[in-house]
């Protein structure tokens, strides 16, 4: 799943609009819809997303390949199928 499908669904299970997230970031709800905007083809920059899932309480991690998956976490990918 990439990065930004990852993030919407965080915030659908949290029930977080994106005004709200917005808000605890500290930017404009413009700049959080472009940062989520899966149509623009661009992928979403390491700080931005470091910043964008703390907001929600959760952390990006690098882990090994084999090692188990966590309950309520998530795989990124490039591929939105994955």
């Amino acid at each position: 799943m990439t990065l930004k499908r990852i993030l919407k669904s965080i915030m659908l299970a949290q029930e977080i609009s994106q005004a709200k997230l917005a808000k605890r970031l500290g930017i404009s709800t413009q700049t959080m819809w472009a940062r989520l905007d899966a149509s623009s083809g661009k992928e979403l920059a390491t700080g931005k997303a470091v910043d964008t899932l703390a907001a929600l309480d959760y952390k990006l991690v690098a882990m090994p390949t084999d090692a188990r998956i966590p309950d309520g976490a998530y795989v990124v990918s490039r591929n939105a199928a994955e």
